[in-house]
């Protein structure tokens, strides 16, 4: 008779025992199945207990940790040199560079950001106009000899060395644009007005009327340029927004080392008149927008640099093989995870005619190995791209289908993510012991609970952003947009700025000054006293409730609980069944070695509890998933009531159960 022939669904009117008894191989693969998922289960520490085999993977990721640290320390130094040096430069520094070239009377304070903002820099009388733009054409033309800076202009690719050769090298040509409104007539005094609310938008260039460098440009006036050339730009009131645009040319340095090679750019330095209220004071921005080129040239560098960069391309060759080893055993892991689920549920399936649920399913999707598998996908992506930048094959200095800054961004955000990553996972060794799997269980425990607050929470906090954000947004800089808003709110969690955000507030309108005082005021002391303290006081009540079991539970060996005890897989393996070792065939199973009297000789544990073999990751996303379920549930106005995660463990006279109710209960 075939083995599944024996294999029957277990009926309560029927006498179990004597049911499971008279089927040898029944009872033999019952017991050959609940050994290899409490095995599965346990940590590597229990594991090496019972088996005494080395935990290699648990070795393997300890040198990816001090590898990949390694890594991204030195990759963190040069690439922090090479902002401070180059991209920051090219963005900060070189703008602040061209803002006291180009900028009249540009005051260095406005460099930095303050808290009231400065006001925008701005002219205020047509001369003012005029001034500024003589003051940028003439700054231009001599830029070679006034600024500290390799700045030249834009020159065709196909004649590189133009300023060495028998033609004068030639400026590049001043383009200017505007838009005005087609026409405008004005009577201020009479208060009438006639506008054409149309716009035009044109642009004309200024012409090399004298070569770079020379004295001559001194004596340029744009006034006179437009009178000459385009007189029908001389009228300002109609005018919108009128812009210079001066294409330049720059070669930046870096450290001129074989990791941080120079850099050329095209810079397109944009000066923005806006006119656009028409108050009398126009708005002067600067924009420089810089598109990197290819550069031709030779560099020696020194033995040193030379070695050091020899050093980190063959760690960053090291770190991607130990990825990838890592990488294959998480796939096999999981492989392994499936193969004994699929085992399980048929089991389940054949012995008591019922499918494992998606909570006891959950239990073989171990997160933390999702964790690692996800952080080597990152760290394999940052490292290779890293080698082709060490190898000169993509990077600043070559112009691809990605820009360089793009590249260098993406490859820092892979090894940054991923590392946070590989140090987040080591949290799951500290799981292993008590003192420190309190912590980690703190947590989980009250995670769910904290959800549910939250949610509530959100509520109030959109409501206090959208209502500051319509009353306060005219009278103050901390709320003109929703985001800032959110952000000031958020400040304000912590306390941070609280006097500031009081004193800023424009005083102009009585109704403001007291709602802004009820609001504030409303807001911190819910907020802070309140939301903040409840906060704590689902945490310490978890902690004191798991402080408590790890003191009544001290005498525990072999450690292991589960996330989820109301499901069938857990009560599976929290029953005790009957020592049937000597009647079962296991030979060809290496798991059956497991001494079962050392696995079962153990306390029944809270199922309240979660555990430390159970993935901090795994239960996240269970509970999310029934923290929307129940959000699902609301909103489809369902009555019935969705089983608590927080249920009350089973009475301590159900851990008494016998043999046939504990089957009855998997049921």
């Amino acid at each position: 008779m075939q083995a599944n022939e024996y294999i029957s669904p277990v009926s309560p009117e029927q006498d179990e025992y004597t049911e499971w008894e008279t089927v040898p191989r029944l009872v033999a693969t019952r017991n050959r199945l609940h050994r290899r998922l409490c095995y599965h289960f346990m940590s590597p520490i229990d594991k090496w207990n019972i088996k005494k085999r080395f935990p290699w993977k648990m070795l393997l990721q300890a040198i990816k940790i001090i590898f990949v640290t390694l890594q991204v320390v030195l990759f963190g130094n040069t690439y922090t040199e090479k902002l401070e040096i180059n991209d920051n430069m090219v963005s900060y520094d070189l703008l602040t560079t061209i803002h006291k070239t180009f900028l009249l009377n540009w005051d260095p304070t406005r460099e930095s950001k303050s808290i009231p903002p400065l006001m925008p820099y701005a002219v205020y009388t047509i001369d003012d106009i005029y001034s500024h733009i003589d003051n940028a054409v003439i700054n231009y033309a001599n830029i070679t000899k006034l600024s500290a800076a390799s700045f030249g202009y834009q020159v065709k690719k196909e004649n590189p060395f133009q300023s060495s050769s028998s033609e004068p090298l030639r400026m590049s040509i001043i383009t200017s644009c505007y838009e005005r409104y087609t026409n405008v007539t004005l009577n201020p005094s009479f208060g009438s007005y006639y506008i054409d609310a149309n716009i035009i938008k044109n642009c004309f260039s200024i012409d090399n009327i004298y070569p770079p460098g020379s004295d001559l440009w001194r004596t340029f006036s744009f006034y006179q340029y437009l009178q000459k050339n385009h007189p029908e730009q001389i009228d300002l009131s109609s005018l919108i927004l009128l812009s210079i645009k001066f294409p330049l040319r720059v070669i930046v340095l870096n450290t001129l080392s074989m990791m941080n090679l120079p850099q050329c750019f095209d810079l397109d330095a944009e000066i923005h008149f806006n006119n656009k209220p028409h108050t009398g004071s126009i708005i002067v921005n600067m924009i420089l927008k810089k598109n990197p080129i290819e550069c031709k040239g030779n560099l020696k560098v020194d033995k040193h640099h030379v070695q050091l960069n020899e050093f980190v391309i063959l760690l960053n060759f090291s770190v991607l093989i130990i990825c990838f080893c890592s990488l294959l055993l998480c796939l096999r892991t999981l492989v392994k995870n499936f193969s004994l689920q699929k085992k399980t549920q048929k089991f389940f399936i054949s012995a008591y005619k019922i499918k494992l649920k998606l909570n006891s399913l959950l239990h073989f999707i171990d997160g933390w190995i999702l964790m690692i598998l996800m952080n080597d996908l990152l760290l394999i992506a940052g490292t290779t791209i890293n080698l082709l930048r060490k190898l000169n094959v993509i990077g600043s200095h070559h112009i691809n289908f990605i820009h360089p800054a793009q590249v260098d961004n993406l490859c820092s955000a892979f090894l940054g993510v991923g590392l946070l990553l590989v140090w987040f996972g080591i949290l799951r060794y500290l799981t292993f012991f008590d003192q420190y799997n309190i912590l980690i269980i703190t947590i989980k425990h009250s995670l769910l609970r904290v959800l549910r607050f939250t949610s509530c929470v959100m509520v109030l906090y959109g409501g206090f952003c959208f209502s500051g954000w319509i009353v306060l947004g005219p009278y103050h800089f901390k709320f003109y947009t929703l985001s800032r808003t959110s952000e000031c709110l958020f400040a304000l969690l912590n306390g941070d700025d609280v006097f500031a955000t009081f004193t800023y507030l424009d005083t102009s309108s009585t109704f403001v000054w007291w709602f802004s005082r009820i609001y504030l005021y409303t807001y911190i002391l819910l907020f802070i006293y309140i939301v903040l303290s409840l906060f704590i006081a689902i945490l310490m009540d978890s902690y004191e409730t798991i402080k408590q079991y790890y003191l009544e539970k001290n005498n525990r060996n072999i450690k292991i609980d589960f996330s989820w005890c109301d499901d069938q897989l857990s009560r599976f393996l929290l029953a005790k069944f009957y020592n049937d070792d000597e009647h079962d065939d296991y030979e060809d199973d290496e798991n059956d070695t497991i001494n079962y009297q050392a696995i079962n000789d153990r306390n029944r544990y809270d199922c309240n509890l979660i555990s430390s073999s159970c993935s901090f990751v795994s239960g996240f996303c269970f509970y999310i998933y029934r923290f929307l379920r129940r959000i699902f549930a609301v909103i489809c106005f369902r009555t019935n009531r969705i089983d608590d995660d927080d249920d009350d463990a089973d009475d301590d006279e159900n851990n008494q159960l016998s043999y046939n109710e504990q089957i009855r209960h998997i049921n």
